[in-house]
């Protein structure tokens, strides 16, 4: 396993005992398959569930992991970056919602060494700014165009000098069986030559192999101690958790109402809503909670039917 492959092991190792036991239907620790990513930049992400991309396109269907985490890393200082984490479940399912509707959503701000661990199928949000929701439609247009065209200039630029770490995260998704479609394991442990690599013709395939991977190994050793033990996280029993504020039973009057537009990803066939975007009733307070420095939030939200066809 790489370095970072060994840090994600050393969190599930911890955690896995509380997963199997919340898999009520598995005798034995069942078999998992992790993928994982990372992310070094604060930008919008409109709600979605983490999904087997390759599926919805090849049969239409939605199949999420069974847990999702995010790894904060380094955060820049005054940053909230909240991530938002909704009742909903692979998909919005807002087709014929009332008035009387409800959903609930978590805020989790952005701290340095902090983990969030919540359903695989939840849907989850990142607003950038954190006002975005509550902003008008047209107002919320431009400002996604506006971020949209930052991020494909931030491409463009692309300078490895340049060092812009904003929000750096680590995202890892378990997923029960098979893996989601489409993502690539690591070629050399599985013992695949990598593309444009050539190899001498007294040489062998499996000689490569073996080479590259004791000499991988030693570099590791080097820079993060045997069996890269420098990344390997404390133990469960000395890790910190945070409790949520439950602001839902707070009594609101008319006035500390407002409405919220909760732009979805994708289209109709991934986030299985009507529109575009969720139109929810919620307090106005929800604002100061996606700005809290530290505190994550649960509000109650009532759902609308009225909602743009975007």
């Amino acid at each position: 396993m790489t370095p970072l492959e060994q840090a994600l092991c050393s969190i599930l190792t911890e955690l896995m005992p509380l997963l199997s036991l919340q898999q009520k239907d598995q005798q034995q620790h069942p078999d998992w398959v992790v993928e994982y990513w990372s992310r070094d930049e604060y930008i919008n992400l409109d709600a979605h569930s983490d999904i087997d991309e390759q599926l919805l396109l090849r049969e239409g269907s939605i199949r999420c992991p069974t847990w999702a985490h995010v790894l904060y890393l380094d955060v820049v200082p005054d940053l909230r970056g909240p991530t938002c984490v909704f009742s909903q479940m692979g998909g919005w399912n807002g087709q014929t919602v009332s008035d009387a509707a409800t959903t609930s959503v978590i805020s989790v701000p952005a701290l340095p060494g902090r983990l969030l661990k919540f359903p695989g199928a939840a849907m989850h949000a990142v607003p950038k700014p954190t006002s975005l929701w509550f902003m008008n439609e047209n107002d919320q247009d431009e400002m996604l165009a506006k971020e949209e065209e930052e991020e494909e200039e931030d491409f463009d630029y692309d300078d490895d000098d340049d060092d812009r770490t904003e929000r750096s995260v680590i995202l890892f998704n378990v997923w029960q069986g098979d893996g989601p479609g489409g993502v690539q394991e690591d070629l050399i442990e599985k013992g695949i030559l990598p593309d444009g690599i050539g190899l001498a013709a007294d040489d062998s395939n499996d000689n490569y192999m073996a080479k590259e991977k004791e000499r991988r190994v030693e570099l590791w050793n080097e820079d993060y101690g045997a069996g890269c033990r420098d990344l390997k996280c404390k133990p469960r029993t000395e890790w910190q958790r945070v409790d949520i504020v439950d602001s839902s039973n707070k009594q609101n009057t008319k006035s500390e109402k407002t409405t919220i537009r909760v732009p979805l990803m994708g289209n109709k066939k991934r986030h299985l809503h009507a529109n575009g975007r969720a139109h929810l009733t919620s307090p106005a307070r929800l604002l100061n909670a996606l700005e809290d420095k530290s505190t994550p939030h649960h509000f109650v939200l009532h759902q609308t039917g009225s909602g743009c066809s975007k």
